[in-house]
């Protein structure tokens, strides 16, 4: 499988789908001859060199009915972008820590909405968001952005800013990540976590309303070194809980934690036995990339290999091959590698990523022609699916936006 990395400039953003960190939180296992440790705050800690393989899972018993949609293809609506943001009626697309807008989709048809913001140095407008959130209830989407100390808040209905909410600490870490954030508009909160670099933030974690004023804050106890391709995500696919999943090109380390009661608890880390410098990216054939995700029921780090790479001019062109994924089964604490396999459009070459309680897959235009008829033939598909696969398919071409396809976790 081949991904486009859009230019020099962004090689690095694109390619941190890679591997996580937090060493010292990995550091509290006990080597007792065991494959899998678990310290007293409850991290599992796991080498993946040492993990068996365990039975395959068909995505279906993870995900109910999926939807298929056809973004708009106009040409204000065409995007790549690679982080998404759903809501029961919005789908909201950006690349994370690129110089491109939100752009906000109708759900049900695919049609493009609006900007949200834009891209520039005025009023309502950024270069590079690392971070949003559809808050549908409230009518806005908010977005944290690299390089200001602000949450923005934007009307859904118009794409215009609304208010740019200071924030009490400087969370901002590195030019790679900034902050992670959820809101909460029935309470009007926000908690807000950065990463625990030394010298940056005092606060592990806090929560502020509106106006800015801190609610509650939990001290950092720990702080670690600053790592330029370091970066934390939010997923949101925990019911009132916030999971947070720390991944770097450089530590091989992926750890994975959840903000519970003000409290930031470790899940589980995967040591890969492998790092480079803290300014290096490692591109070399057969490394390791991996994205760490929380479900409800399982916490999953995806894998995969770069299995080589080729430029033409200043477009980088990778080729990776998916592996086996690292799945711990939160109720029985298991961890193993096992495959995810892909019963819906049986397409090997997914790489699945989930965000907001939902498998969200894209596919570009010419690499659909190819699943789509796959699916039709081979698919665990209802009629329904199958009906809006064959209506995409009947109106594509090759230049078309992308199509995604959107499945609820059960």
């Amino acid at each position: 499988m081949k991904r486009k990395l859009h230019s020099t400039a962004c090689t690095a953003g694109m390619i941190l789908a890679a591997a996580a960190t937090m060493l010292s939180a990995a550091s509290c296992g006990q080597n007792n001859g065991n494959t899998t440790h678990r310290n007293p705050e409850g991290l599992i800690s796991v080498e993946y060199a040492d993990l068996k393989k365990g039975e395959d899972i068909l995505i279906s018993e993870w995900v109910g009915e999926p939807e298929f949609i056809a973004l708009d293809s106009r040409p204000e609506a065409i995007t790549n972008g690679r982080q998404f943001a759903v809501s029961d009626n919005y789908i909201g697309i950006y690349g994370k820590g690129h110089e491109t807008a939100l752009k906000l989709f109708d759900r049900a048809s695919g049609n493009y909405l609006r900007d949200i913001g834009g891209i520039g140095r005025g009023p309502g407008e950024y270069l590079s968001i690392s971070s949003a959130q559809i808050d549908e209830a409230g009518g806005k989407v908010w977005i944290s952005t690299l390089e200001t100390n602000k949450i923005y808040s934007y009307d859904i209905g118009t794409g215009r800013l609304i208010a740019d909410i200071k924030l009490p600490y400087k969370a901002e870490n590195n030019s790679n990540n900034g902050y992670n954030f959820m809101v909460d508009s029935l309470s009007e909160t926000i908690t807000i976590i950065p990463l625990p670099f030394k010298d940056k933030c005092p606060a592990a974690v806090w929560c502020q309303d509106f106006e800015g004023n801190i609610l509650w804050e939990t001290p950092e106890t720990y702080t670690m070194k600053g790592n330029t391709f370091l970066t934390m995500n939010t997923y949101r696919n925990l019911h009132g809980l916030t999971d947070l999943s720390y991944k770097s090109n450089n530590t091989m380390q992926d750890t994975l934690y959840i903000l519970e009661d003000r409290e930031i608890r470790p899940l589980l880390t995967v040591k890969f036995g492998e790092t480079t410098g803290e300014d290096r990216v490692n591109l070399d054939k057969d490394k390791i990339f991996s994205s760490p995700y929380i479900l409800p029921d399982y916490a999953v780090v995806t894998i995969s290999k770069i299995a080589g790479m080729r430029n033409n001019g200043s477009d980088f062109f990778m080729e990776y091959e998916n592996l086996p994924n690292v799945v711990m089964d939160r109720s029985t604490e298991e961890v193993a590698l096992r495959n995810i396999v892909d019963d819906l459009m049986t397409w090997k070459d997914n790489s699945f990523t989930f965000f907001d309680g939902c498998l969200v897959l894209a596919y570009d235009a010419p690499t659909f022609k190819e699943a789509g008829a796959k699916a039709l033939a081979e698919g665990n598909l209802s009629d329904t699916a199958k009906d809006q696969i064959a209506s995409i398919l009947s109106r594509l071409s090759d230049n078309s936006n992308n199509i995604l396809m959107i499945a609820p976790l059960k």
